[in-house]
């Protein structure tokens, strides 16, 4: 099936900067949310409906360990920075000319913030994120990964607004990935206005954990 045409403008979002730190350290104060949308967007790859979005996206695997070698492969997951080697994430394996990896369909009940963790390496590959609201006819690209250099061996962290609204999915999507060559994805966190977990049961990873215990360090 040819992909969808993309939105050329991509959004201008009111956080856009890639940390490998949490936001804050202040303790939790949890919100209620559409249930669906804390089970579609909140996953760690070692369990959640992530792991069920596998089914439905060939190209992609999960893997326990460091995959590749070290020039161009994924030597861990993301809940330790730069990687954690005994980790879970989800990866798709080059060559690809055009892959995605797709949630299942959501509400939300007022505005969040998506985090998602990447890891990408090659230079040619494309790595975006890329929504598709349920009143709305065409997808909207709200990431798009910028070019790799030597430091980005590592995993990084994102961040974007989701506005109020039912929504068809979220996918990742990766273009022209050349062989031997991957794309990782890890660590899905929904998050309140004060950049604190929005759902009363998050994911276990110990970067996530870090969000409601500040003597957690990494």
């Amino acid at each position: 099936m040819a992909p969808l045409e993309f939105v050329t403008l991509i959004a201008q979002q009111k956080l856009r900067t890639t940390t490998s730190l949490p936001f804050t350290t202040e303790k939790s104060k949890f919100t209620p949310v559409n249930a669906a949308a804390c089970s579609a967007l909140n996953c760690t790859f070692s369990f959640g409906e992530c792991l069920n979005y596998l089914d439905s996206s060939p190209d992609w695997s999960l893997s326990h360990g460091p995959i590749g070698n070290p020039a161009t492969g994924i030597r861990g997951d993301a809940s330790l920075l730069p990687f954690n080697r005994e980790g879970s994430f989800a990866f798709v394996e080059g060559p690809k000319s055009y892959s995605r990896f797709k949630t299942d369909a959501f509400e939300i009940e007022k505005d969040i913030y998506f985090m998602f963790a990447y890891y990408k390496v090659s230079h040619s590959a494309e790595f975006r994120l890329i929504i598709k609201k349920e009143d709305e006819r065409g997808e909207q690209v709200i990431f798009e990964a910028p070019r790799t250099t030597i430091e980005s061996r590592r995993w990084f962290r994102e961040i974007r607004k989701l506005e109020i609204g039912r929504y068809n999915y979220i996918t990742f999507e990766v273009r022209n990935l050349p062989a031997n060559a991957y794309v990782g994805i890890d660590e899905f966190l929904i998050l309140n206005e004060s950049q604190q977990p929005f759902c009363s049961v998050i994911p276990e990873s110990r970067f996530i954990e870090s969000f409601v215990d500040p003597t957690i360090r990494h």
